[in-house]
């Protein structure tokens, strides 16, 4: 009897122990299931979503996670909770958004191609949204996403069970100038520039105070008179370049240096003349020419120093280099006469002796520059026809 107990008891513990054990083999089984149901989820790549109503696809973006995505027959809902961003597209239709919140971002925009895009980044708190397809597709904003704030309190996506529309501030639209305004407005831009430069041009002539002087020799570096002093406020008043900037900079004083010289090359060289840095015949009458509409017309005049010059001889030959006659001596007082430079000064200091040497074949070289003929030192029939009308 006792043995027949024993083994009841035995029996018994040995059934209590495999309820035991399998009730722990549920509780464990329920635990994880409920664990694995509540994990969120994670979609790796783009993943399609088909409703029935409207029939349409659409599409989760990789990298989105969400706690829960329930897919209905017309619409979804989606619950989204800290940290987690779930972005989806939809090529065919608008998306409208309600639910509640209790904070959150929303960005919802549309591309050029009408494709819908709405992405929603939860800050703290839960979000429970409910997304439907409306019967258009949508209407194109700007490139960058809308941002609309998910404010606290159920007011963001709505409150409860109400549905409230999603309200996205429009940006600022860029102003459009009409292009015959601004075609206008060049035109009097253009109307400006051309008074002011003839303004430009009447202030230069202004600046000659004296009328164009009667110059009776030519005028290089070392000379100093009124006549220089004239010459520096031509190139002054006609502003060709820096060089003349530069001389308006330190004054017409009447002394011809090395700025002075470099104006002139420079009205020489825009005016078409070689850029000697003399002022001879061919520059002066090109300046007449400029003011001739200002003043009477001046006569230029060719004297010695001692106001006598014999008559120009027949010249039979060229001269040059070793030739010695009266028609040398004639050569150097006419030289002499012009006062072309530092040559001429030094022919001068010299004296017209009859002997071509080489302070003459340098003055006529000098004389010859500051008329525009090629300065060879030698006197032939270019340069004599030259003298020939300075002198007639």
């Amino acid at each position: 009897m006792v043995n027949e107990n024993n083994k009841k008891s035995q029996l018994q513990a040995s059934i209590v122990f495999q309820i035991l054990i399998f009730c722990g083999i549920i509780t464990v089984f329920l635990y994880a299931t409920d664990n694995a149901l509540a994990a969120p989820l994670n979609y790796t790549s783009d993943t399609s979503v088909a409703l029935t109503d409207p029939a349409i696809t659409l599409t989760i973006l990789a990298n989105s996670t969400a706690d829960s995505f329930t897919a209905a027959s017309g619409s979804f809902t989606l619950v989204v909770s800290g940290g987690q961003e779930f972005t989806l597209t939809s090529a065919s239709r608008d998306l409208s958004v309600s639910g509640d919140s209790t904070g959150g971002n929303l960005y919802p925009s549309c591309n050029g191609a009408r494709v819908k895009r709405f992405n929603v980044i939860s800050d703290t708190g839960t979000q429970t949204l409910v997304v439907t397809p409306t019967s258009e597709q949508c209407v194109s904003t700007v490139p960058a996403p809308l941002e609309t704030k998910l404010s606290s309190g159920g007011t963001g996506w709505g409150g409860g069970s109400a549905s409230t529309a999603v309200v996205v501030s429009q940006p600022t639209p860029t102003p459009v100038v009409a292009v015959d305004k601004i075609a206008s407005t060049q035109s009097q831009l253009d109307a400006l520039l051309s008074q002011l430069k003839a303004l430009q041009a009447q202030q230069a002539q202004m600046q000659l105070q004296s009328p164009m002087p009667t110059f009776t020799s030519a005028l290089a570096r070392g000379s100093n008179s009124s006549e220089v002093k004239w010459l520096q406020q031509f190139l002054i008043s006609q502003s060709k370049g820096s060089a003349a900037k530069k001389l308006e900079s330190f004054g017409a004083n009447g002394n011809f240096g090395p700025m002075t010289e470099a104006a002139l090359k420079e009205f020489q060289a825009a005016s078409g003349i070689s850029p000697v840095g003399v002022l001879g015949p061919k520059t002066r009458a090109y300046i007449q020419t400029l003011v001739q509409g200002q003043q009477p017309m001046q006569t230029e005049v060719v004297s010695l120093p001692d106001s006598k010059l014999d008559p120009m001889p027949t010249f039979t030959s060229a001269l040059a280099r070793g030739s010695n006659s009266s028609e040398v001596k004639w050569l150097q007082q006419f030289l002499i006469s012009q006062s072309k430079g530092s040559a001429a000064k030094k022919l001068e200091s010299f004296g017209a002796n009859g002997n071509f040497g080489p302070m003459t074949e340098a003055a006529l070289k000098e004389f010859q520059a500051a008329s525009g003929i090629s300065p060879v030192g030698v006197l032939g029939p270019k340069t004599r026809a030259y003298i020939q009308t300075l002198v007639k």
